[in-house]
């Protein structure tokens, strides 16, 4: 059982924009207690909006993306928790558990602020057969763009269903059909 520390601990679980955001914005309002940043994603931290853009279409590391350097994050005391996947929260007892897939072991750690900033998870539509399909990909995380980067690349001429037409939707299709347009220019002029 963890006892609770003497000094304020904000525990954020969420470390996309808004939970960054949110921790680097309490240091520079003078905060002093203990910041944990808690992710599921191993990845440091990254802006978003280029998954469906730039990062689609480009063989740039993901890390070209980050939103604060490593250094950012030691310099402001903020405690990355990252590839960690939260499993219980007991508001009486103001804790929150949580599992890291590193190294396989369960944490608890006290808070004495909390903030849920997960954002959205992408919603895979109760379609017949469409869970089993293959090569079928959400868009919300690096790894999710890799994934799809992979699965076109084994493809000579790849074909792209998207369900979902808001900004997501809309930007992955255009970034795919100028990308597969930009490979078939390219595969023209040098005569393949």
């Amino acid at each position: 059982m963890t006892n609770q520390p003497e000094q304020s601990t904000c525990v954020i679980v969420g470390a996309s924009h808004a939970g960054v955001n949110l921790a680097f914005s309490l240091r520079k309002a003078g905060y002093v207690g203990a910041i944990a940043l808690i992710d599921a994603d191993p990845t440091l931290p990254y802006h978003r909006p280029p998954l469906s853009k730039a990062y689609l279409i480009s063989d740039d590391p993901i890390e070209r993306n980050a939103l604060k350097s490593p250094e950012s994050y030691e310099k402001s005391t903020i405690s990355l928790h990252l590839g960690c996947r939260v499993t219980h929260l007991d508001a009486g007892k103001q804790t929150i558990t949580f599992d890291s897939a590193s190294n396989g072991t369960t944490e608890v750690m006290y808070y004495s602020q909390l903030v849920l900033a997960t954002g959205a998870s992408p919603i895979i539509p109760p379609i017949p057969g469409l869970q089993q399909a293959a090569n079928l990909f959400p868009l919300r995380t690096a790894l999710d763009v890799n994934n799809i980067k992979q699965a076109m690349r084994q493809k000579a001429a790849p074909k792209v269903v998207i369900i979902g037409g808001g900004y997501i939707g809309l930007e992955t299709a255009a970034s795919l059909k100028n990308s597969v347009q930009m490979l078939r220019f390219s595969n023209e002029r040098s005569g393949y």
